[in-house]
């Protein structure tokens, strides 16, 4: 019972619509106020063409739009740097989270959250910088033969 009390007490929490369908088990949610980046589902597409990884569209995700002050506030930032996406995998059941600061880099962000959702899924060991060099690659539309490994 204290376990679930310390949870319940830790887990971040945010009003936010009702769950949307995306594509198959993935979801978007918003905060009042917020919109999503636009073609979203293209640029999470081209990430994983990119990567040479099947979208995972059967695999439970909830994408969830939300403020940037709200995120900062939740998960803390360095001073002057603001935090524009998180990622928690699916456990215990749970489905996988991407929470998503709206602004003008979101694309970026959305495709770096994703990438971290790919590895998750397909159980790859990317390192930050390689996850940020893709994500920068996929969010502006650039293509090349053969991404550069890890």
């Amino acid at each position: 019972m204290m376990t679930l009390t310390f949870l319940l007490m830790t887990q971040p929490t945010v009003h936010l619509a009702p769950p949307r369908p995306l594509r198959d088990a993935v979801s978007i949610r918003y905060q009042p106020g917020t919109t999503a980046p636009l073609r979203l589902v293209d640029t999470l597409l081209r990430c994983a063409a990119m990567l040479k990884k099947s979208a995972p569209w059967s695999t439970p995700l909830q994408l969830r739009v939300v403020h940037q002050r709200w995120l900062d506030r939740q998960f803390g930032t360095m001073k002057n740097h603001h935090r524009r996406g998180r990622y928690y995998p699916s456990r215990g059941g749970h489905q996988s989270l991407i929470y998503l600061a709206d602004g003008r880099d979101a694309s970026i962000s959305l495709a770096h959250e994703w990438i971290h959702h790919l590895a998750s899924v397909y159980n790859e060991d990317w390192t930050e910088a390689y996850v940020e060099q893709q994500a920068q690659r996929c969010a502006s539309g650039v293509r090349s033969a053969e991404p550069t490994s890890p």
